[in-house]
């Protein structure tokens, strides 16, 4: 390991600011290693490491859980902090806690202190700088400390004094493929969340629903009655009036909604029961029955004696044996004639809208008219080339992948153009005296 130097504010190691004398000792011994860790954990093109605090039995080592704030490919390497630099396991890193020391004399005794405490630190990003920000304590006795983002000497409370760790920019990568995202998996979970796996171009999304309270209340049902044979039964023809999603609909069962008319509960009720004592002064007969004449039933007789007798006609009479002789003009049909069907002229009007229309055959011919679609727009067959060559896309990243000669391209967060040269777009350059 590099000889230890360690940073002083005033012939002070920082680290003598944090309680608790083995992690202070701890802490300066492994300084330079950290420090030299971290020059060698930031990737190519100015990628920093995010550190997380994990446990290794009775030990304590830094583990890099991602990195951040690069360009270009992120780095895949990932690790703990060993003594001079990345190593793969948690039992080769060092333990931030450090070996008990030798028990010194007994001091006077203090105020309850604040022992044993261990910082969580992760990275953070202040505009273009990356520092680091203490934003836990744990495993400790007595009061949390305070906590804070790590400075030249030591915590300091305001995250522009915090230590920037992030490297120079690295040179600029060439663009990569667009990245598409898909919907991988969709579960229910007791907090919701979103993970991104797999790789650029081609990642997944994966969601996590939080699961909400029991739905399909306060619905009621929208009944129709409705014959089945002899039964009559209810149809839900519909739900109204509740949340959540919206019950099935059926027949009114015995004990609830069925969903075949069969097992519907009849509504009808069993027959009734009664007797009749008379029908217009007539007695019913022993099984009940009362049978009537026409002579029973008042005005009956005379009205079918009147029955089929025809009065007038148009304002004529029948005749002698009760028919009604008409002309055409009787019944305002003057101008009717037995004219055959291919014979029948066409009215001024009628020709006048023919004259208007064109014939099907013009629909999508050579020097006709052009068809519509169902959106009553004119299909792209049947528009000139030129009409979809220039193209929009919302920016530069959204472009085809591989673009088409003869077409324009348009990126609408910077207004510029493109067109595309065979392994590549190229930007077109606006003329000379030419404004946007």
């Amino acid at each position: 390991m590099a000889s230890s130097t360690v940073v002083t504010k005033n012939g002070e190691a920082f680290w003598n600011k944090m309680p608790g004398a083995r992690h202070r000792a701890n802490l300066n011994s492994m300084y330079d290693a950290w420090l030299l860790a971290l020059e060698e954990a930031v990737g190519p093109q100015g990628w920093s490491p995010v550190f997380g605090v994990t446990t290794n039995g009775d030990r304590r080592v830094l583990q890099i859980v991602d990195w951040v704030g690069g360009a270009g490919a992120k780095p895949s390497i990932t690790g703990y902090i060993g003594p001079s630099g990345i190593v793969p396991t948690a039992g080769a890193a060092v333990d931030i806690r450090g070996t008990q020391g030798l028990k010194g004399d007994q001091g006077d005794k203090g105020n309850t202190g604040n022992h044993g405490w261990s910082p969580q630190i992760r990275t953070t990003i202040d505009g273009e700088r990356v520092v680091q920000e203490l934003y836990d304590w744990t495993g400790g006795q007595g009061s949390k400390p305070a906590t804070g983002y790590i400075g030249v000497s030591g915590l300091v409370s305001n995250i522009a004094d915090a230590s920037n760790i992030r490297g120079g920019k690295g040179d600029t990568g060439d663009t990569g493929p667009a990245n598409e995202l898909t919907i991988g998996t969709v579960e229910s979970g007791a907090t919701p969340s979103v993970t991104i796996t797999g790789e650029s171009p081609q990642q997944v999304l994966n969601f996590v629903l939080e699961k909400g309270d029991t739905g399909n209340t306060a619905w009621t049902p929208v009944y129709t009655a409705v014959a089945d044979g002899e039964r009559s039964i209810l149809r839900i023809d519909d739900w109204t009036g509740g949340q959540g999603t919206k019950p099935a609909t059926g027949y009114l069962g015995p004990l609830g909604v069925v969903a075949n008319v069969g097992d519907a509960l009849d509504i009808r009720g069993a027959p009734g029961s009664g007797s009749v004592s008379s029908v217009n002064e007539i007695d019913p007969d022993g099984s009940g029955n009362v049978a009537l004449g026409i002579a029973d039933i008042p005005g009956l007789e005379d009205a079918l004696d009147n029955a089929g007798q025809v009065k007038t006609v148009a304002g004529k009479g029948p005749d002698g044996s009760g028919n009604v002789a008409l002309v055409k003009g009787d019944v305002g049909l003057d101008n009717v004639d037995n004219t055959s069907d291919a014979n029948k002229p066409v009215s001024s009007a009628t020709l006048a809208a023919l004259g208007n229309k064109i014939d099907a055959a013009e629909k999508g011919a050579a020097l006709g008219v052009a068809p519509l679609d169902a959106s009553g727009h004119v299909p792209a067959i049947n528009l000139p080339s030129y009409v979809d060559d220039v193209l929009e896309y919302a920016n530069f990243g959204a472009l085809p992948g591989a673009g088409e000669t003869g077409k324009i391209y348009v990126t609408l967060n910077d207004n510029k153009t493109w067109r595309w040269g065979g392994s590549a777009y190229v930007e077109i350059s606006a003329s000379p005296g030419s404004t946007d």
